[in-house]
């Protein structure tokens, strides 16, 4: 029995006014939402996803974004066409928006209850100012807000991310609408918070029967919640199917390339991670024809002619010149030597690059369902090009345009290197205390335990990773280590000297050594200084070189990131947010450091964006003999380029070892509560989550006995009340494994 369709939107255009002329932001998509289910928006920044859900909810800035043509059917109603006062009816009735980033989206002055009761005050005027406090206080309780009648008279910088993103869905339930947009919900939560975020939504879309818009970049997330997805390139359409079937045959070349590019728990460390070139085109200077030709492994002559969407399945559909309808191969295995192969299917032309499968007896089969053993979790996703490869000696014609190229398969660039036994950096009991001061006679009056005595050795030429969520001072460790703080205890030893205790002239002298990526590139770089003259400075403050000199090793650094040398004289608005990464990791090799402080790196970045920046790191701790130090709170992303992991909760460390053993045999209830909580981007894949309850205690009152014991699902009344020390685990000799936590003991 088919699902009621509870939203068609059809040829939907919507532009933009800007000074270069107009430029459509979304051209010509169509899509339908089907009551009671979940439908994912994907695509890179600046492919339209929110532009697509302002234009639904009639939100585009005024005067310059307008509708120019096209339709949005709620329930038959043209909500693109009908008057304001209708429209004010239906926004945040029955249709309601989650916003990417609750903090801009709340009001910083007004208090939690104000701004629920706002909207019970918009739709409901007959409603009382007592009905309204406790409807506020009952829809706070029912996303899982703890003490709401506290949290009603609280502000929203007291709160966390994780609560503030519930108050945003609290308040777009108030109306029970029909159809929630939510749009990046959970980007930049932690991926416990996620977790949570994800189930609350689920659980409320059971209870109500409500339908869910998920707009992200996250595949992971669309794989554990959406039901259809639809995919979205340079304001286009690029295919349209259900979950399951865009996962395991996804048609369009940018669909392959966004599902390989993901970081996967079971790709081998260390590994080159699959890239889609380039970047998204300004809609200025588009393509002629198909958007995404410039960035195509498989783009062919035909491409410059624009492809319109065609069935190639049951509910899929897909915008490109080079489907092959109705044939499916299948490789056993390949006899060939690695080489370039052409051949030809339907008069379009084809091109196989690379192979990692084994080299043996070759079999193409056409019309056969893929093998059992492709289903498997290890390789479900992954899309070798030798399936593309064709016998000399055959004349059987294999499709390619579901392949991407793959290079998880290969060697690892340092699978080989023997480890180095030579630490680079040793950090000994740090500690670094905030005073919190207050009152009239501004007195000291708490103290913020933000690092509370930790531990830990980075070896030459390897990477550590430092994870955990957010508020558990992972972040202040890279900024403790490298004296931008001050510490308030403890040593930190790099080449044999302890920075705690040098001044400021050697420091100074040292930290050519030491240098820091910082989480938002944008922040981090000078808006009024030249991309050129940002990569300058570090040999100007450290008086390297003559400017003929400096001149040329700026351009050399640019060549070597993979920035063009053409643009030394833009400014950092004007790069894309990979871009501007980009020139930040320049700017911290530039003095040819030994250790780099990566500080959420590519946390801010699209998956795809997010691969090129991994291998470039990667590329260059080859290059260099660099040493990292990771902190992150993607733990896929943490596995894949790290050497050994330290898990913090709350300014401590509790649980040490090498990346393979940490996701294989984790041992510290919150070291497996933080893995579980990873999306596997599998939809066909369903784990148990250990969801945590709540947020990170404040540093300010952490807990006694054991800080995680207040959320750990297996605590002990003894863990309450002593704190344990981190320690070998069970069966372990030396440091190779340390945790902290009584149930080891």
């Amino acid at each position: 029995m088919s699902k009621e369709i509870i939203l068609d939107i059809k040829n939907l255009v919507t532009a933009f006014d800007t000074e270069s002329g107009r430029i459509r932001a979304v051209d010509d998509v169509s899509f339908q939402v089907k009551k009671g289910q979940t439908l994912g928006i994907v695509g890179e920044s600046g492919c339209g996803k929110s532009v697509t859900s302002l234009s639904i909810m009639r939100l585009l800035p005024k005067p310059a974004g307008v509708i120019e043509s096209g339709q949005i059917l709620f329930r038959d109603i043209d909500i693109a066409r009908i008057d304001a006062n209708k429209m004010h009816k239906i926004r945040g009735n029955r249709i309601s928006m989650i916003f990417q980033e609750p903090m801009t989206a709340l009001n910083p002055v007004h208090r939690i209850g104000k701004q629920i009761g706002e909207v019970f005050r918009l739709h409901y005027p007959e409603m009382e100012k007592k009905d309204i406090r406790k409807e506020s206080v009952e829809i706070l309780r029912k996303v899982g807000i703890p003490d709401p009648e506290k949290r009603i008279e609280e502000y929203p910088h007291q709160i966390s991310g994780g609560m503030r993103q519930r108050i945003m869905i609290a308040m777009a339930l108030v109306c029970k609408p029909d159809i929630l947009i939510a749009d990046e919900p959970t980007t930049a939560l932690d991926v416990t918070i996620q977790a949570q975020i994800l189930e609350l939504m689920k659980a409320l879309q059971r209870e109500t029967g409500m339908t869910i818009i998920f707009i992200t970049h996250d595949l992971g997330v669309i794989a554990e919640i959406c039901d259809e997805v639809v995919v979205m390139y340079a304001g286009k359409l690029a295919e349209t199917a259900p979950i399951k079937e865009l996962f395991s045959h996804p048609k369009h070349p940018y669909t392959a390339g966004l599902l390989s590019s993901i970081p996967r728990l079971e790709n081998p460390r260390k590994a080159k991670m699959n890239v889609i070139r380039g970047m998204v085109p300004s809609l200025h200077e588009l393509p002629e024809g198909c958007r995404f030709q410039n960035r195509c492994p498989k783009a062919e002559a035909i491409c410059k002619t624009e492809p319109e969407m065609k069935s190639v399945g049951k509910d899929h559909f897909v915008s490109c010149q080079l489907t092959v309808d109705g044939l499916r191969f299948t490789v056993d295995s390949c006899q060939l030597p690695v080489a370039d192969l052409r051949f030809t299917v339907d008069g379009l032309r084809f091109t196989v690059d690379s192979c990692q499968l084994p080299v043996a007896d070759c079999q193409l089969t056409p019309n056969r369902k893929p093998s059992t053993a492709n289903r498997q979790p290890q390789t479900a996703n992954r899309q070798p090009q030798t399936a593309n490869r064709q016998p000399q000696t055959v004349n059987r014609q294999p499709s390619t345009v579901n392949r991407q190229p793959s290079t998880v398969n290969r060697q690892p660039p340092t699978a080989n290197r023997q480890p180095s036994t030579v630490n680079c950096l040793e950090v000994r009991n740090l500690k670094m205390h905030f005073p919190i001061y207050g009152g009239v006679l501004w007195r000291r009056i708490g103290t913020v335990y933000a690092v509370d005595g930790i531990s830990l050795k980075v070896r030459t030429g390897e990477t550590l990773g430092l994870v955990g969520e957010s508020g558990c001072g992972k972040t202040t460790v890279g900024r403790a280590i490298l004296r931008i703080y001050d510490p308030t205890d403890g040593d930190v030893l790099f080449g044999g000297k302890n920075m705690s205790l040098l001044r400021r002239k050697a420091l100074r002298n040292l930290r050519r050594n030491l240098q820091m990526i910082f989480q938002d590139p944008f922040e981090s770089l000078n808006s009024r200084q030249t991309i050129g003259d940002i990569i300058e400075e570090p040999f100007i403050i450290h008086g390297v070189g003559d400017p003929g000199e400096r001149k040329a090793k700026v351009e050399e650094l640019m060549n070597r990131v993979g920035i063009s040398r053409d643009a030394v004289d833009r400014f950092p608005h004007e790069f894309s947010g990979g871009q501007r990464q980009r020139v930040g990791i320049a700017r911290a090799i530039a003095l040819e450091p030994k250790l780099i402080i990566c500080d959420e790196p590519v946390s801010a970045l699209d998956v795809s964006i997010q691969s090129q920046v991994l291998n470039l790191l990667m590329d260059l701790q080859e290059e260099m003999r660099l040493t990292y130090l990771f902190i992150a709170h993607d733990l896929a992303v943490v596995r894949h380029i790290s050497d050994h992991i330290a898990v913090m909760y709350l300014g401590r460390i509790v649980e040490y070892t090498d990346a393979d053993t940490i996701y294989e045999k984790p041992l510290h209830p919150y070291t497996r509560t933080l893995i579980s909580a990873i999306p596997v981007p599998d939809p066909a894949i369903r784990k148990e989550k250990q969801v945590l309850v709540g947020d990170v205690p404040s540093p300010i009152h952490p807990p006694s006995g054991c800080r995680f014991h207040t959320r750990c699902p297996v605590a002990m009344d003894h863990c309450k009340i002593e704190e344990p020390e981190l320690c070998p685990a069970p069966g372990t000799d030396g440091e190779a494994h340390l945790v902290a936590c009584h149930r080891m003991g």
